[in-house]
């Protein structure tokens, strides 16, 4: 295996290495990939939102406001679903 020590590629060493240079991207890393000694494009992992592992990691949804919160917004969602002509 190929180890990507510099943040840094060439172009040539980018394509023959990507699965590499995606599996460090994907831990964390930006890669500046260059062409002739100019940088031309960079890598970088995609932000992804924090998503709770559990129900209960949702805040409120285990408290006495959590269900009354649950419930307004049930309640909305039927309002404004017995407003669409076509449901």
């Amino acid at each position: 295996m190929y180890e990507i020590m510099s943040p840094t590629l060439t172009v040539a060493s980018a394509k023959d290495h990507f699965s590499e240079v995606l599996e460090k991207v994907e831990a964390g890393a930006s890669i500046r990939i260059c062409r002739r000694d100019k940088p031309v494009a960079e890598l970088r992992p995609i932000p992804h939102p924090a998503t709770p592992a559990t129900l209960g990691d949702v805040e409120g949804w285990l408290d006495d406001d959590g269900h009354a919160a649950f419930a307004r917004a049930v309640g909305t969602l039927r309002k404004a679903r017995s407003r669409n002509p076509f449901a």
